[in-house]
């Protein structure tokens, strides 16, 4: 048995420990209403005449198309929105001692939910809540009810399913940072207010299948699939080290960043069956240090992700190596286009704004896709040509690399990039 092999089945056997308390829990589920610690039922505040309840997601005639959601300055900013055109503004939050996180809207529909809790500048004490708001068309929102999480310890960041009924949250022992490891993944019906745990994880990324069936997740000794109805797990064999995962469109392919054994901060890019076969390496051996991992396109047709940069090329001409700065990569997921075959990887240009030496380059933090996938959102930074004033801020970039970038919010004094795990971007923007 080789080294790799003895690796991925020591994880294994601590799985089959953890799942096989989850799987038990979750049988005792389907046939008692009580006495089991993986599911729990949350009180949920609501304003009834607001949200009622649903099966499914219930959309307003008019949802709001085109807005972005994010978090702003590092533990004071609130929730924002901008969209294009139109200038960013603060519609939760305004200096009443709440941290509020990780906006995210539900897919298609006009609700969005983000984590808060009491306490600013990192300093976070009691009341930490999943929140849910309804945004109108113009850009305004109202918050229509709040799920208490006395068990976290920081603000949660929300991932929905695609038909609006279920959040997926996870808690993070450690607090808030970047692919922070997840112990715990509670599932939250909005419709009838169950909660359900799932425990004894170490989890990284999840995401939701798109017909709402299941939950796939990352968890540090291979995928896991929990079924949302009858609360069972199964791993998806053959898929240890998985850092990063994303759900193709149909539903069949999962993109899965993979850490590499004995090398630090290096990653595969795979495509996965949902049941684990048919594994093709699509992009091998790269480093990263930002990002949210692949993201897959609404068409189906691409994934894009991050990795580290050799060198950059400042507007005054001079080149220096790369430190934090990214590349962003787009690879062709799709069969039979004859302009970019199956694993076709194309590097964007380094975007810039304005002309000349005052020009400015925008390097991603994290990269998503727009809702008809023709453009890139960018959560990022920029430099002045010096390389030595930096802004945070958001910029929309073509993904065809036709043109320049554009800036819809510039904020000197930072974002919120890295509020928590699993980071959810790829909900950010409604449409």
């Amino acid at each position: 048995m080789s080294e790799f092999q003895i690796e991925v089945e020591q994880w294994r056997q601590g799985l089959r420990r953890r799942l096989g308390l989850a799987a038990a829990c979750a049988a005792m589920v389907m046939t008692t209403a009580a006495g089991c610690a993986n599911v729990a039922t949350a009180d949920i505040e609501t304003d009834a005449t607001d949200v009622p309840a649903k099966q499914a997601s219930s959309l307003p005639a008019e949802s709001p198309q085109g807005w972005i959601a994010f978090s702003g300055r590092p533990g004071e900013g609130g929730v924002m929105l901008v969209r294009a055109g139109e200038d960013a503004h603060r519609v939760i939050g305004d200096g009443d001692g709440v941290t509020r996180i990780c906006p995210a809207f539900e897919p298609g529909g006009a609700r969005l939910a983000f984590g808060a809790a009491a306490g600013t500048g990192g300093v976070l004490e009691d009341d930490t809540m999943l929140a849910i708001a309804t945004v109108s068309p113009d850009g305004e929102a109202s918050v229509t009810s709040t799920i208490p999480l006395p068990e976290f310890g920081a603000p949660p960041c929300p991932v929905w399913s695609p038909d609006g009924r279920w959040i997926a949250i996870g808690a993070q022992p450690g607090g808030p940072q970047r692919r922070g490891t997840m112990e715990q993944v509670w599932i939250v019906d909005t419709a009838g207010g169950e909660t359900r745990l799932i425990p004894e994880l170490a989890v990284t990324d999840f995401e939701f299948a798109p017909d709402s069936t299941q939950l796939y997740l990352a968890d540090e000794t291979a995928l896991l699939s929990y079924t949302i109805g009858d609360g069972q797990i199964r791993t998806v064999d053959d898929t240890p080290l998985g850092q990063a995962i994303t759900v193709s469109p149909d539903g069949q392919t999962i993109a899965v960043e993979r850490r590499k054994i004995n090398a630090a901060d290096r990653y595969d890019l795979w495509l996965v069956a949902t049941n684990g076969t048919d594994q093709q390496l699509i992009v091998g051996d790269y480093p990263q240090m930002h990002g949210i991992g692949p993201v897959w396109s609404p068409d189906g047709r691409h994934v894009v992700f991050q990795r580290s940069c050799e060198t950059v090329a400042l507007p005054s001409g001079e080149e220096h190596p790369c430190s934090e700065e990214h590349d962003v990569v787009v690879v062709s997921v799709a069969e039979g286009d004859p302009e970019a075959p199956f694993g076709t990887q194309r590097v964007l240009p380094l975007a810039m704004t304005g002309e000349g030496r005052s020009s400015k380059p925008w390097y991603p933090y994290s990269v998503t896709w727009s809702p008809d996938s023709s453009t890139l959102l960018y959560v990022g930074w920029s430099t002045d040509p010096s390389g030595a004033d930096y802004t945070d801020g958001l910029a929309l970039v073509p993904m065809d690399g036709s043109g320049p970038p554009t800036v819809l919010h510039e904020a000197p004094d930072g974002l919120d990039a890295y509020p928590g795990s699993p980071m959810n971007y790829f909900q950010s923007w409604s449409g």
